[in-house]
């Protein structure tokens, strides 16, 4: 949902989530499908949609904690590896933050791909060095990158904290939805955001008869659906 409510609210260019699906797979017990970017939003991405990225990283974490308070679980702890990664990347070798830093290094894990499509890793990118490796150029730099890494990663994580929190009750309907389901697409995702707008009373969702469900989603598709058609058939005979 974050990468919803940031392509919606600060008109980010970040990818926008196709489905969730929380049935068992092999090995994989839930799956999160992006849709990929055109490839020059990967070539030329800029700091504010690096820190967008950053946020969509953090969602994770910051969903559970809009939702269960700062009893959160390690379920989002993979997220969590590429945020840091991320964070310090864009300190140390994309330079990217005040004042520069002239550090290069490996990053400190690998990940292995599990699901072959659309991925959330800048198509693999993210764990790229680009072979800057190289000591730093004084012995108090990696406390300093380290600090400002964490500075970075809480900002974000606060500013995606309150984001959610104005949106709650979107959140917690998409949940509700999702457990109801064991998949959510990107399509109900809007349209839950459309019907349940910032500051919605949670209050609203509680009273509704069947909160994990969309009884007018489906309708709404099939009537964009056919206005689609109608419109095509209309072009190609004027």
């Amino acid at each position: 949902m974050t990468s919803h409510l940031l392509r919606r609210y600060e008109n980010a260019k970040v990818e926008c989530c196709d489905r969730i699906s929380i049935v068992p797979r092999g090995q994989t017990l839930s799956q999160l499908v992006f849709h990929r970017l055109d490839d020059e939003s990967y070539m030329f991405e800029r700091l504010p949609q690096l820190m967008h990225r950053l946020q969509v990283f953090l969602g994770g974490r910051a969903a559970e904690e809009v939702i269960y308070g700062r009893d959160t679980s390690r379920a989002s702890v993979s997220y969590l590896a590429d945020a840091s990664w991320l964070a310090r990347k864009i300190i140390t070798i994309w330079n990217l933050e005040n004042p520069m830093v002239i550090h290069g290094e490996p990053p400190p894990w690998r990940k292995k791909v599990r699901f072959v499509g659309p991925r959330l890793d800048f198509e693999g990118s993210l764990y790229d060095d680009y072979d800057l490796i190289e000591p730093p150029i004084n012995f108090n730099l990696d406390d300093q990158v380290a600090q400002r890494t964490e500075k970075l990663i809480c900002d974000m994580y606060g500013r995606t904290v309150s984001l959610l929190k104005r949106h709650h009750a979107a959140l917690l309907k998409a949940v509700k939805v999702l457990l109801n389901q064991k998949e959510i697409s990107g399509e109900a995702i809007d349209y839950i955001l459309n019907n349940y707008p910032p500051q919605t009373r949670l209050s609203l969702l509680l009273e509704e008869e069947n909160p994990g469900t969309l009884p007018f989603f489906k309708k709404e598709i099939e009537n964009e659906l056919d206005y689609a058609l109608l419109t095509t058939s209309e072009g190609r005979n004027p």
